[in-house]
């Protein structure tokens, strides 16, 4: 049972991590699309909390 607790709270900290890179990913692509001369606008993102 222990090993199932650990192993849920890991897939959840991995969920945690790719949510978190996905919200990073998405203002790095912003940067890259205003530097190249796109007007896309940059949102800042609510910052998750883990």
């Amino acid at each position: 049972a222990a090993i199932l607790q650990q192993t849920a709270e890991y897939i959840y900290q991995l969920e945690q991590e790719k949510t978190q890179l996905l919200s990073q990913n998405c203002q790095l692509k912003r940067l890259v699309n205003q530097h190249e001369g796109g007007d896309v606008p940059i949102k800042k993102r609510k910052a998750e909390s883990q």
